[in-house]
């Protein structure tokens, strides 16, 4: 290009024009790196505008939600459902689980859509095949695993050592039970460390998709606004229950032995007793060697639980009296068909599995979104404020629920925290607003709260190695129903930063060359 003759550049202003559109460039392309950093303090970084991702399917079924599509989702790895549980496959189409913890047909669809890295193990609680080879042919961006007090769910040292031979740094570890160290195992800091709640799990899911740049469906942010008016109905419906006096137990039932949780270390009962529900605490055997009581399960022989009966003699007519004064049982979703089963209550005869004061309880949260969250709610609420108290009233413990001191210590055994709105967790109450077409974009943390005033299978073995009714002026809130979301839109995110500088630069050289 021709100068015009009216305009004279100094070398040196030739230079600083130049040099302004390097910077510029480089500016615009440092803008475009996205970081996350895991649950094990790792950094990961990215200016891939659409990584792709192997994941297991539990969570690939998650992050749908957040707008995960195939487009990005190369294949998943382990369980796809729980074992003891009714589940139905076959070439055309998936059939429908008996438990609401489970994936629907309708979420199942996007595993069918990509590569199975455990194609034997669609039904199993515990499934460690991976197939390595498959992983290499899908050269993915970046494996997302997950696990518990920061062990990797359902893989050897080996395997894992060979998936970082290959993926190398790009692993993005999800710890779903524990926070507050980058080392909360069973050899490390587990004690020091506090549970997670869900609304925690949510939000950290919604930075994953930020970075991951999925394309966050405006569903996701009317599915937060549900979520604050399912909390709201619950806690009118947990402030029923303590008037009227009831407890409720979570555990994994069996007419042998059976598995007592604490609320401390699982996100579900986590938001369970933030809200208000009053959960009784494990570890009130005091015989310390038929009972068991370490970090998350207090296994409980069935004598030791009715102690008004004779050894190895269990029956309805001493059950006046157990350990613990359950009027209601929030049984482990892989309990479903056993539990609910009319011929459990002969061989665990506690009166509120007679009365069939029960309810479900996802353990583990399994599908971690606003929506689920509130079905989760809303489920639950109506069903225990019907409850009647079965046992005769005692006490509850003050307790700031939301607090880091209780996350990381909790109750003693037989106590449950008194209802004081007050010391709730406001993080689900943080998306109040009425629904706009905008995803959330805030990331709450729990520092602001911080300073306000699991059987891994059904068989001992494996899980060794991992009142009154509501009055007449009381409201029972009934929850509505709504039909699960899951997007299906490909991400169309672009930056027109890179494109801009490269016109300044041109524009700029035509004056300089």
């Amino acid at each position: 290009m021709i100068i015009p003759s009216h305009i004279h550049l100094s070398e040196t202003m030739r230079g600083v024009l130049l040099l302004l559109s390097i910077i510029f460039i480089a500016n615009a392309t440092t803008q475009d790196v996205r970081t996350f950093v895991d649950n094990k303090g790792a950094t990961h970084t990215t200016k891939l505008n659409s990584p792709t991702i192997v994941i297991s399917a539990h969570l690939a079924v998650t992050l749908g939600h957040y707008g995960l599509n195939n487009s990005q989702l190369l294949g998943t790895y382990g369980e796809w459902a729980n074992s003891g549980l009714e589940y139905n496959f076959n070439e055309s189409e998936i059939g429908g689980s008996s438990s609401p913890a489970d994936p629907t047909p309708e979420e199942m669809r996007l595993l069918k859509q990509v590569a199975n890295l455990s194609p034997s193990c669609k039904v199993k609680e515990y499934c460690p095949e991976f197939n390595l080879e498959t992983l290499k042919e899908l050269n993915p961006d970046f494996l997302l695993v997950y696990g518990f007090r920061h062990k990797t769910w359902a893989m050897s040292p080996a395997l894992q050592q060979n998936i970082t031979n290959f993926m190398g740094d790009n692993i993005i570890y999800i710890e779903l039970s524990m926070d507050g160290s980058d080392d909360c195992t069973t050899d490390g800091n587990y004690d020091t460390c506090y549970g997670k709640s869900m609304i925690d799990l949510i939000y950290e899911n919604l930075e994953i998709a930020k970075f991951l740049n999925f394309n966050i469906p405006s569903s996701l942010k009317d599915d937060m606004a549900r979520l604050c008016n399912s909390a709201t109905r619950f806690e009118t419906n947990m402030e029923i229950v303590h008037q009227n006096g009831l407890r409720v137990m979570a555990a994994y039932l069996s007419t042998a032995k059976s598995y007592f949780a604490t609320p401390i270390h699982d996100m579900v009962l986590r938001m369970l007793e933030e809200l208000g529900m009053p959960l009784l605490y494990p570890g009130g055997c005091t015989n310390t060697t038929a009972c068991q009581f370490d970090y998350f399960w207090e296994k409980l022989p069935i004598d030791e639980y009715f102690t008004n009966c004779a050894e190895s003699v269990v029956s309805a007519d001493c059950n006046d009296n157990t350990l613990y004064p359950v009027d209601f049982w929030l049984y482990d979703h892989r309990t479903t068909l056993s539990v609910t089963n009319i011929d459990f209550a002969s061989g665990f005869p506690d009166r509120a599995i007679i009365a069939q004061q029960y309810d479900y309880w996802p353990m583990g949260g399994r599908l971690i979104t606003p929506h689920h969250a509130a079905n989760i709610l809303d489920k639950l609420g109506p069903s225990l404020a019907s409850a009647q108290l079965l046992h005769p009233e005692t006490s509850c413990t003050p307790a700031i629920v939301s607090e880091i001191s209780h996350r990381t210590s909790g109750l003693v055994g037989g106590q449950y925290a008194c209802y004081e709105e007050e010391h709730h967790n406001p993080l689900y109450f943080s998306e109040c607003s009425v629904a706009t077409t905008s995803a959330p974009t805030a990331f709450p943390t729990i520092a602001s709260i911080a300073t306000t005033s699991v059987p891994t299978a059904s068989t001992e073995s494996a899980l060794a190695s991992t009142t009154l009714s509501p009055t007449a002026s009381s409201t029972i809130i009934s929850a509505p129903t709504a039909s699960n979301r899951i997007t299906s839109t490909t991400s169309t995110a672009t930056t027109l930063a890179p494109t801009l500088g490269i016109i300044l630069l041109h524009f700029l050289s035509s004056f300089i060359l």
